[in-house]
């Protein structure tokens, strides 16, 4: 039942329901060693007029995930004559959403749940020559998108890729 179509199109409701919670926390663990940890909610809702074209009359809106947690455990040193080191690991967790709206009695496609880890360091010869090493995307998870097949009542994968490991490397210096 999916639609691999080239074309895609968008169009907006008249109104919509949005709402959400967020929990912050930062605590310093030691002297050197950080915790930052944030954690949303958010409702989403919009109501569609019931002859249109698209399946679900009601929903939550499209690539709006319900839940997003980051973690970030950071450390962060000075030694002498203004050199420094800061390592940083962050992970992301973000919950399922809509990727395309269903139309004409197909299901909508869902991605699902996705979680990263990112690794960040640099080291500063003085306050103006820094050296920064990132790692993007540790975990290399398959992201996944479901669709329900009205036949069948199953769900099921319709699309997956691995984002790949990314690496950057680089230099700065201040005149």
């Amino acid at each position: 039942e999916y639609s691999g179509s080239l074309f895609q199109s968008f169009r907006n409701v008249s109104e919509g329901h949005v709402a959400g919670v967020e929990l912050e926390f930062r605590r310093n663990l030691t002297k050197h060693f950080k915790l930052d940890f944030n954690a949303s909610y958010i409702y989403t809702h919009i109501s569609l007029s019931e002859n249109g074209i698209y399946t679900d009359k009601s929903r939550e809106l499209q690539g709006a995930s319900p839940y997003l947690i980051n973690v970030d455990l950071n450390y962060s040193t000075k030694f002498m004559h203004d050199k420094g080191l800061f390592i940083s690991a962050v992970y992301n967790l973000q919950g399922p959403r809509i990727s395309s709206v269903g139309i004409n009695g197909v299901s909508n496609v869902m991605e699902k749940s996705f979680n990263a880890l990112n690794l960040i360091g640099s080291y500063s010869w003085s306050d103006k020559t820094r050296i920064k090493l990132q790692v993007k995307n540790l975990l290399n998870q398959r992201q996944e998108f479901t669709q329900k097949i009205k036949a069948t009542g199953k769900e099921e994968v319709v699309e997956y890729y691995k984002k790949g490991l990314g690496l950057q490397l680089g230099f700065s210096m201040d005149f």
